[in-house]
């Protein structure tokens, strides 16, 4: 096993965070993240250099660009609220920046050709265009939560409505 000194990848982030405590019958709180993440490892082999991976020149073919996990922004919100009648309701907002991805063609020499100079038909995926150059539809999740407790003698009785993915 051997580093391949072609092989990178670099990952870069800013966050941006804030959380206001729970008073006067609020809370709020949530994070942007600004990343970038690029390189040229196909997906999911990062640990694995050696498994395939750069074994021709065709890897290296617009190989480089933004990393199949890249999302550039991600933005999450939370927070909770005591409306009238003790009742509570709380919030989870997400957002993801979509997938990253790069058009690819497979490659594949002719039979015949292959015969003729004793060659592989093996085919090859090489990138038409560097990975990121498109990305995927960005995703937003918004999970809604009440909840109201109502004493009942020497216990409480707590009820819950939750809404997961409610712009969904």
């Amino acid at each position: 096993l051997t580093n391949i000194p072609e092989g990178v990848m670099k990952y870069n982030s800013v966050e941006v965070s804030f959380d206001k405590r729970f008073s006067k019958g609020w809370q709020l709180g949530g994070s942007v993240n600004f990343t970038k993440s690029t390189g040229n490892y196909p997906v999911g082999y990062a640990s694995w250099a050696s498994f395939g991976n750069f074994s021709s020149a065709n890897s290296f073919v617009n190989s480089y660009g933004q990393q199949p996990y890249s999302r550039p922004l991600l933005v999450k919100l939370y927070g909770t609220f005591s409306l009238p009648y003790q009742i509570m309701l709380s919030f989870f907002y997400l957002h993801t920046d979509g997938s990253p991805w790069g058009r690819t063609v497979e490659v594949r020499p002719p039979d015949g050709w292959a015969a003729a100079n004793n060659a592989s038909t093996t085919s090859y995926s090489v990138y038409v265009n560097p990975p990121g150059t498109y990305r995927n539809e960005a995703s937003d999740s918004l999970d809604l939560r009440l909840e109201k407790d109502f004493n009942l003698g020497p216990g409480k009785l707590g009820l819950i409505a939750e809404c997961f993915n409610v712009n969904n």
